[in-house]
């Protein structure tokens, strides 16, 4: 294998995720940053380069960690709906309560 064949541009990164060449450079580095896409290899910046293994092996995982994180929120927006639920079934307001007081006299009470 010649050293071209282990390089991948970014026309082919930006295939493989569904998005246009432009829009790829554009989120670069937010998925270097938040999604862990291995960084560019240094030299020309208007035609930007990845070792193609390190972008293999983070394709490979990419879509199974967004899907774990989707599922994350989507578990804690379950909880939080089952929190307010019961919120509202058990817990009242002290002004909501409006049944009888009970009042103390201790006037005659002796020691």
């Amino acid at each position: 294998m010649t050293l071209s064949q282990d390089i991948v541009g970014a026309e082919e990164i930006a295939a493989a995720l569904g998005l246009t060449k432009e829009h790829f450079l554009r989120r670069r580095r937010a998925l270097e940053e938040q999604d862990g896409m291995p960084a560019r290899l240094p030299g020309n910046a208007k035609k930007p380069r990845w070792w193609r293994a390190a972008v293999s092996r983070w394709l490979d995982s990419y879509s199974d960690r967004k899907r774990a994180a989707e599922a994350e929120i989507v578990q804690d927006e379950i909880v939080e709906a089952d929190r307010q639920a019961l919120r509202l079934v058990y817990a009242r307001p002290a002004a909501a309560f409006t049944g009888p007081r009970l009042a103390v006299d201790n006037t005659g009470a002796r020691a």
